[in-house]
């Protein structure tokens, strides 16, 4: 096997707190924290370059839920005595009045003054090198100067704000861009979690195929088809979820969930005998660009009671929601991957998403695949839920087999893999010191 690799992640997101730290990509990357902690190739550490607050973030974070790994974490900047309700603030100003679509306040553009000096700062110190590899989880990459490293990776989810960005706040395009705009196309590396996005990938950014890596996503082990009746009546009191069968949907509420779709077609069969017993459970925080959504189910005074929405669910009640489903309907328009429908699959829950974008690599032959824009499709698909019981154990028992192949310590020796390809490459130089491979 020979020397491990030294790996440096960038992990500034596990700095995010509130309804910011609900997403997948938070998870995500605890996962690649414990995984790569695991793998005996890799020799890890942690840092988090993006900012001021979200260097005092993540030392927060490991200092509560990672105490173990605390040791690895190496802040880019060191002033972690700033006193929580400032960086708080920050966030609130600054993310939160643009989640919602809402017009920046003085006090917003007060706070991402203060956020551009804290980060200009935070990059005057930098974790020590030498490093055999640079990899950001999310942020974009810092200049070159400031981490000593051999090659720098950086993984990208998916590029939908510049494929699509009616889906999003005016906002979020530039700060898309500018992670974009800090990958050197013919000096750095690429992971994506899809064949999907690596092929969007290239269409906006001018990069050899050789410099991107496609290693898919997992679903961890708190998802599982092991839920019993008490753990899911349990969580049907907690978030109030409806005493009848359910049909789950959970992702955060926004346009490219296409969530007003659903509940137009759940409104087409609602008043049919196959279900007369079933409600429609729209789980997940509020986002942005609502309206549609809620005006639609507005619109229908006779599902109002039969479509519920439970809000944000904790991760520890996640399996057990998912398990008391009678199916996951995600009819999402775009995804750069699709954990929600992964999750729900390791829950032995069947599965309609859309054949469109990644969803097809993710779930395979696994699940019921939909035109997201033909309301006929969806209903002809919810309808073979409601009313065909063998079908639905069978979707079932194909939904956890196929689950069952994606896994964090296959993700993370992919990952490793890729590392030692990028280290033998002739453009990456060779080692800086002895200890490195």
């Amino acid at each position: 096997m020979g020397v491990p690799m030294k790996i440096l992640f960038d992990v500034s997101p596990l700095g995010m707190h509130g309804r910011l730290a609900t997403g997948g990509i938070f998870r995500v990357i605890e996962e690649i924290t414990k995984e790569s902690v695991a793998n005996a190739e890799l020799d890890s550490a942690f840092t988090a370059i993006a900012s001021i607050w979200m260097s005092t973030g993540t030392s927060g974070y490991f200092r509560r839920k990672a105490p173990t790994l605390k040791r690895r974490f190496d802040p880019s900047w060191h002033m972690t005595f700033i006193p929580p309700i400032i960086t708080d603030t920050l966030r609130k100003h600054i993310f939160e009045w643009d989640l919602a679509g809402r017009p920046l306040s003085v006090t917003s553009w007060l706070a991402r003054c203060a956020w551009f000096l804290m980060r200009r700062a935070a990059r005057q110190q930098v974790p020590s090198g030498p490093f055999d590899v640079l990899h950001s989880l999310c942020d974009p990459l810092p200049p070159r100067s400031l981490v000593d490293c051999r090659a720098r990776v950086i993984t990208i989810y998916d590029v939908i704000p510049l494929i699509h960005p009616e889906f999003f706040p005016e906002t979020t395009v530039p700060i898309f861009r500018s992670t974009l705009a800090s990958i050197d196309p013919s000096r750095d590396w690429v992971v994506c979690n899809s064949q999907s996005t690596k092929r969007d990938l290239m269409k906006v950014i001018a990069i050899d195929e050789r410099r991107i890596e496609v290693i898919p996503l997992a679903a961890d082990d708190r998802f599982h088809d092991r839920s019993t009746p008490d753990a899911i009546a349990s969580v049907r009191r907690r978030y109030h979820l409806p005493a009848c069968r359910y049909l789950l949907s959970l992702s955060t509420l926004e346009p490219r969930k296409n969530l007003a779709f659903l509940i137009r077609c759940f409104a087409r069969l609602a008043a049919t005998p196959a279900f007369s017993d079933i409600d429609l459970v729209l789980a997940g925080p509020k986002g942005w660009l609502t309206d549609e959504l809620f005006a639609t189910f507005a619109s229908d005074g006779r599902i109002q009671s039969r479509v519920h929405f439970p809000g944000f669910i904790e991760d520890d009640d996640l399996a057990a929601v998912y398990a008391g489903a009678l199916a996951f309907v995600y009819p999402s328009l775009y995804e750069g991957f699709g954990l929600p429908p992964l999750e729900a699959m390791k829950c032995g829950t069947p599965v309609i998403t859309s054949g469109t974008s990644s969803l097809p690599e993710v779930v395979g032959d696994a699940a019921i695949l939909i035109d997201p824009r033909n309301e006929d499709d969806l209903c002809a698909a919810l309808n073979t839920i409601a009313t065909d019981p063998v079908r639905r154990l069978q979707l079932s028992r194909d939904a956890a087999h196929r689950a069952a192949g994606f896994t964090w310590q296959k993700t993370m020796q992919r990952h490793a893999d890729f590392y030692r390809r990028i280290l033998s490459t002739d453009d990456v130089p060779g080692p800086a010191n002895q200890g490195s491979p």
